[in-house]
């Protein structure tokens, strides 16, 4: 291999880096933070279990990825708080009737987020995810980042629009937008 093909390899490997978002794992932490927020929610605190809706579209990789591995992290549910969530994928063309009681925004929508924020209006039930892009343009309630600290994020007329109740202990935890 000459040195040009060395460098050349090493500089498209640095250009993918650059371009490419960050793709970090789902992690049980990660779910654990996502349903503390939601235990805030005064509309669920006292439902248990909560069947989290996993939207997802089946045709962007890094979707799919994410709602596999809430999927896998949540197991036939995961205890968080009073709040047991439990797993239910429902795929972006199907949110018609989902029988679930909050959705799980996965990254990568993009312009699909829109039907989420939609649907969560219409069904009147709270949306969360790390994607904070969909919350600023209120696609989603409530947004969390978990790294490098715990942050969480509400959208006040994505809140408004979805009914979503938050209890007051919370409304000094979280930065509105």
């Amino acid at each position: 291999m000459t040195r040009l093909g060395i460098n050349w390899r090493l500089a498209v490997a640095a250009f993918a880096l650059l371009i490419l978002p960050a793709q970090a794992q789902t992690t049980q932490t990660d779910m654990l933070i996502a349903g503390r927020a939601l235990g805030f929610v005064d509309n669920l605190k006292h439902s248990s279990p909560v069947h989290l809706g996993i939207v997802y579209d089946p045709r962007v990789a890094q979707s799919v990825a994410q709602a596999e591995e809430i999927r896998a992290t949540l197991g036939t549910g995961l205890r968080v708080g009073t709040l047991t969530l439990v797993p239910d994928m429902v795929p972006v063309a199907n949110l018609n009737k989902p029988k679930v009681d909050a959705l799980f925004l996965t990254n990568g929508l993009d312009e699909s987020a829109d039907a989420v924020g939609r649907a969560s209006r219409r069904l009147k039930i709270p949306c969360i995810t790390f994607d904070l892009a969909a919350v600023r343009s209120g696609a989603c309630a409530m947004g969390i980042r978990t790294r490098p600290s715990v942050e969480g994020f509400v959208n006040r007329a994505a809140a408004i629009a979805c009914g979503l109740d938050l209890a007051a202990v919370v409304r000094i935890m979280v930065v509105e937008i």
